[in-house]
């Protein structure tokens, strides 16, 4: 099922999807890391980091 997220599109600078496709994390402009958990759709939006985020990827086997 194809859902829609919103969040500004302009300050996102990657997106990647977990390996087993269950969550998304994108990296932004504006210095956060939002990580989505799809299967219940909660966001969790880690603040705090000095400069902006460029990329961020899953371990292969997912457990970080």
């Amino acid at each position: 099922m194809l859902k829609e997220y919103q969040y500004d599109i302009e300050t996102i600078n990657f997106a990647s999807y977990s390996n087993d496709e269950n969550y998304l994390v994108a990296c932004s402009r504006n210095k956060n890391l939002l990580l989505w958990n799809l299967k219940n759709d909660e966001l969790k939006i880690l603040k705090g980091h000095q400069t902006e985020i460029n990329q961020a990827r899953f371990s292969p086997d997912d457990n970080y």
